[in-house]
Order: structure tokens, then C-alpha cells, then sequence
């Protein structure tokens, strides 16, 4: 018997729905951030659980 607690998963539509991280850059064109896509909306967040009730 297995004692191990299964992990959530992402469904496929979430890995294809949120993509990224991508690189944000400041007005200098310094790179100082990442962030991640919601490609149904076009919602971005610098924190992927941000997008976790967008389009739903």
C-alpha cells in the first residue's frame, strides 16, 4: 500500500491557457522582472498563481 499523497496536477488546459515566464524590462531596457501569460485574456502577472482565476 502506498502512503504517498498524489501532487496537484495541471490539466492541459492550463499549461497551454497560462505560458511564460517571460522577461519584463524597465524603460532602459534593463531586464528586472519576470512574468506569465494568460493567452485567452492577455492578463500578466509577475506571480503565476495571479492567474489562477482568470477565465475560468
Amino acid at each position: 500500500m502506498s502512503t504517498t499523497t498524489p501532487t496537484v496536477q495541471e490539466t492541459p488546459d492550463e499549461q497551454t491557457r497560462i505560458t511564460g515566464p517571460y522577461t519584463g524590462y524597465d524603460c532602459y531596457g534593463n531586464a528586472d522582472h519576470t512574468y506569465w501569460k494568460c493567452e485567452a485574456c492577455g492578463a500578466e502577472a509577475t506571480r503565476k498563481s495571479g492567474l489562477d482565476d482568470c477565465c475560468q
